[in-house]
C-alpha cells in the first residue's frame, strides 16, 4: 500500500512531463521494480505494523522515485538552462 501511495504521489508531481516517451519508459520500469519488490519480499513481519510505521518508507520511496525521474529528465533533455543562466540584474 505504501509503495502504491508513493507511486501515485510521485506520478502526480511529475505529471507535466507525461508527453515525453522517456517519461513512460521510466514509469514502466519503476512500476515493474515496485511490483517485483512487493512480490519477492517477505511481508510476514510487516503484519504487525500500523500505517505510521510505513510513512518513513513511503517518504523515502517518493524521494527515490522523484530522483529517478529527475535523472531520466537530465539524461533525455540535459541540464535545465535557466538554472545556469547568468543573472544580469
Amino acid at each position: 500500500m505504501a509503495a502504491a501511495l508513493a507511486l501515485v504521489a510521485s506520478l502526480r508531481t511529475s505529471w507535466p512531463l507525461r508527453k515525453h516517451p522517456w517519461f513512460w519508459i521510466t514509469w514502466g520500469l519503476l512500476v515493474i521494480f515496485h511490483v517485483t519488490a512487493i512480490v519477492m519480499l517477505s511481508w510476514s513481519g510487516a503484519a504487525a505494523w500500523n500505517g505510521l510505521s510505513f510513512m518513513p518508507f513511503a517518504a523515502a520511496d517518493v524521494l527515490l522515485v522523484m530522483t529517478v525521474v529527475y535523472v531520466a529528465f537530465l539524461l533525455a533533455r540535459g541540464q535545465p538552462a535557466h538554472l545556469f543562466a547568468d543573472d544580469r540584474d
